[in-house]
């Protein structure tokens, strides 16, 4: 493959019209960090902040900026990126919303400093942070899809539902209380969560709770304040989790 140039942070200025009725012969990644209406082929995409889109070769694409337009873009071609694209099935001219769109701007970021120097290792390093781009996106792609069926606010309350359980993993957090937390059912509860996060409610506030259990048993606090401090009132049943978690007893994980 072979990265033609790229721009990081790209200013177009407002009342700016790109029009080109034969596309270009080359492939276009963009991220768009302000909102834009585009066109291509005569239908319109409305590409909201962060969004991402790999434009096809000779496809008739325009644009006009109601307001200033900032943009990270890279024109690249070669039969192997077009390879790249079908092996990890990638949807060209269509726009994808990243659940974490800084992590694309900095691959953008790391891609324009290494394609504007000198480096003997440039076009190496350029292949592979493309890959990873490519890598990303297509996880982001399943990621979208394996969640398309639940709304957003439930989403939004799940979240929080992870967050309090993380920063207070001494609460009852029994399925039931967090079911009562997003207003949902148990049974749903297990099922969505589970969806959207790939790890099941239970385990995953076990996790969280021998997570903490380790940074506190570095201050050297008793077993039984440790047990108490991430949910667990029998000292006997925080030792068996720990063990089956980190494969060692507190004791033997405080010696390390």
């Amino acid at each position: 493959m072979n990265i033609l140039e790229a721009q990081y942070n790209w200013l177009v200025r407002k009342g700016t019209k790109l029009v080109r009725n034969e596309g270009v012969p080359f492939y276009i990644i963009a991220q768009y960090l302000t909102n834009l209406d585009l066109i291509i082929e005569g239908h319109t995409k409305h590409a909201k902040c962060g969004s991402i889109i790999v434009l096809e070769p000779n496809k008739k694409h325009s644009y006009y900026c109601k307001e200033e337009l900032i943009h990270h873009w890279i024109h690249i071609e070669g039969k192997d990126f077009s390879n790249l694209l079908t092996h990890y099935n990638i949807t060209k001219n269509t726009l994808y919303i990243p659940h974490y769109p800084n992590e694309f701007s900095q691959i953008f970021r790391q891609i324009q400093l290494c394609y504007h120097s000198l480096d003997p290792y440039r076009d190496e390093y350029l292949k592979i942070k493309i890959k990873e781009f490519v890598l990303r996106l297509a996880m982001q792609a399943n990621f979208q899809n394996s969640t398309c069926n639940i709304g957003y606010d439930l989403i939004i309350r799940l979240r929080e539902l992870r967050q309090n359980m993380f920063e207070n993993p001494k609460l009852d957090w029994n399925i039931a209380a967090m079911a009562n937390h997003v207003f949902i059912s148990e049974s749903y509860l297990y099922q969505v969560y589970k969806k959207y996060f790939g790890i099941t409610p239970n385990r995953d506030l076990i996790n969280m709770r021998i997570e903490r259990a380790c940074i506190l048993l570095i201050d050297q606090l008793p077993i039984k304040d440790v047990a108490e401090q991430c949910g667990y009132s029998n000292i006997s049943h925080f030792c068996r989790q720990f063990k089956q978690v980190m494969g060692c007893s507190p004791n033997q994980y405080r010696k390390k």
